[in-house]
C-alpha cells in the first residue's frame, strides 16, 4: 500500500514512531512546493504486513526538530485484476524423493490443492 505524507522541511531523517511497526520505506520525495514537501511511504508491522499509521502515529524530525505531519492520505486500493492460472506438476521419479521424510509429490499435491481452494473463482479461471 502507498500513502502520501505532506510535510514541512526536508527529509534527511525520519525517526518514525508507529506503535510496534518494524519497517518504514520512503520514496518519491516532492520538494517542488518547499517548505511543503509530500513524500510516498510503506509501512510494515513486525510481521510484514503493511499497516496504515493514523497521523499521531508519525513523529518526523529534521535534524533533531520535530516537524509537524500535516496529511496522511492513503488511496483506495485498485481492484483485482482477473488471474487465468495453470499448475503443472513434476511426475518425473525425482518426485519420489523426500524432503524433511515427505515425498516430494505429496508436497506438490498439498501445493497444488492450497492454491485452488484459495483461488477465488467469482473472478479467476
Amino acid at each position: 500500500m502507498k500513502w502520501l505524507v505532506y510535510f514541512f522541511a526536508g527529509l534527511l531523517l525520519l525517526p518514525v514512531n508507529l506503535n510496534g511497526q518494524e519497517s518504514i520505506s520512503i520514496f518519491d520525495i516532492d520538494s517542488t512546493n518547499f517548505p511543503i514537501m509530500k513524500a510516498k511511504f510503506l509501512a510494515f508491522n513486525n510481521k510484514q504486513i503493511p499497516e496504515t499509521p493514523n497521523i499521531i502515529d508519525i513523529v518526523l524530525t529534521e535534524n533533531g526538530i520535530t516537524r509537524k505531519v500535516t496529511d496522511i492520505y492513503c488511496p483506495p486500493s485498485p481492484p483485482p485484476i482477473p488471474l487465468s492460472s495453470v499448475l503443472t506438476i513434476d511426475v518425473s521419479g525425482s518426485m519420489t524423493e523426500k524432503y524433511n521424510d515427505v515425498p516430494r509429490m505429496v508436497l506438490a499435491q498439498t501445493a497444488a490443492k492450497a492454491w485452488v481452494n484459495n483461488l477465488d473463482m467469482s473472478q479467476n479461471e
